[in-house]
């Protein structure tokens, strides 16, 4: 490979600009990292800047110098003199940023000249695409594409209770502040009705016009689509040949799209992708663990990068992406971060995580969703929200409705109302 995008000038330059004021370093320290300078010499020295400012303490040449001399570090950056050429190089501070920029930039096309390299490497020694875009997606998602665009305070969108997309329940809505964009897990035992939960989220958002799809690795579309059928008429699963006509017409109406029978984590990723272009708003992944992934690690592994690649898509897209997982294992006690299957790494990436818990008579004691994990609003690591399936519609409500509810079945069955 030639030579890696780079621009020494712009790198001198900025450090230049540090060393002249080093209250610059804390206003770009969010943006550049010392690996975003090519030369090492400018790595360390930039460190050395870093680890001054984090301690409250100046920048200036001889700081940094006894900084690099503590490190034995300094005869590799040419001492008190090449800190004085750096200084020499620029007039004053007032182009911190743009050099800052330049710099950034640099070290942006030189991650996608890598991965483009490696990308070309394994694409003409392999003869399966989506085993080789799968090595490659995190790598390319990584790289970040708004760089330094600006957006008016007014454009952005407070994540709080009024933002977030409502499951309709009540309860567990002012809580949590509702579903945000972004990487959301929900988790449970087998049985304990996650998918039920995550595909009345689905049927909500495409009920008030939201394009939403829906990737299965596990269960197959016709049975995902009788669970939305009897959600939208309001009627038991038993009862589904007793939906009427306009009911069936008006479900096939929803904006519901079905992705089925994939497992590769590359085919979903650039479904997502293509869906988000065309529209789609709401995703739902069943099941996260299923997905496959090409490569030596062990399965863990694979799903901590697997979940890391649908948080950076989620943002990317800026779209709702749901994700079901599976427990790690089966203990009568209240579920905790340690439950999801995946290790750490798959607890880090979500945006949200709730957790389905059910108890073994579930007709006359609650169920509870324990919300694990919510950066963008509202509460979490509470007591559970306290719902109840309602088989007679197929969907979870606040418990609190149960009396109500049940008392209105049982006046339809004696008829009287």
């Amino acid at each position: 490979m030639s030579t890696l995008p780079n621009d020494a000038l712009a790198e001198r330059s900025l450090l230049g600009c540090l060393l002249l004021d080093g209250s610059c370093v804390p206003l770009i320290a969010g943006s550049v990292s010392p690996k975003d300078f090519y030369q090492n010499t400018h790595q360390l020295i930039y460190e050395a800047m870093l680890d001054l400012s984090n301690g409250g303490l100046p920048v200036e040449p001889l700081s940094v110098l006894n900084c690099l001399k503590s490190r034995k570090e300094d005869s590799h950056c040419g001492g008190i003199s090449y800190l004085n050429r750096l200084i020499g190089a620029v007039a004053s501070s007032t182009s911190v940023g743009y050099y800052a920029q330049a710099v950034k930039t640099k070290a942006d096309l030189r991650l996608l000249a890598i991965a483009g390299s490696d990308l070309y490497r394994d694409a003409t020694c392999s003869t399966d695409p989506l085993d080789v875009r799968a090595r490659h997606e995190k790598a390319l998602l990584g790289v970040e594409r708004s760089g330094w665009s600006s957006v008016h305070i007014s454009e952005v969108e407070e994540p709080n209770a009024t933002t977030g997309y409502p499951t309709g329940i009540v309860p567990l809505d002012e809580y949590t502040g509702g579903i945000y964009k972004g990487l959301h897990l929900l988790g449970g035992r087998a049985g304990h009705g996650k998918t039920t939960l995550a595909m009345q989220i689905i049927h909500r958002a495409a009920t008030d016009g939201h394009k939403s799809c829906i990737i299965s690795a596990d269960q197959q579309r016709f049975k995902l689509k009788q669970i939305i059928r009897a959600q939208h008429a309001g009627v038991h699963m038993k009862q589904l040949s007793e939906i009427s006509a306009v009911d069936n017409q008006t479900a096939n109406e929803l904006p519901v799209y079905f992705f089925d029978g994939v497992f590769s984590a590359a085919a979903v990723c650039s479904y997502i992708r293509f869906q988000a272009r065309q529209g789609s708003e709401f995703f739902l992944i069943d099941y996260l663990n299923l997905l496959r992934l090409p490569g030596p690690e062990r399965q863990f592994e694979k799903a901590e990068i697997i979940a890391e690649m649908l948080k950076l898509l989620a943002h990317e897209a800026n779209v709702y992406l749901i994700a079901i997982v599976r427990n790690r294992k089966v203990e009568d006690r209240e579920p905790d971060m340690d439950d999801i299957s995946g290790g750490a790494g798959i607890q880090n990436a979500p945006d949200q995580i709730w957790w389905m818990d059910k108890p073994k008579d579930s007709d006359n004691k609650p169920s509870g969703v324990f919300v694990l994990k919510n950066r963008m609003g509202g509460e979490s690591n509470g007591p559970p929200v306290r719902v109840w399936f309602d088989k007679q519609t197929t969907r979870f409500v606040d418990w609190e409705s149960k009396p109500a509810l049940e008392m209105h079945y049982a006046q339809v069955i004696r008829g009287d109302a």
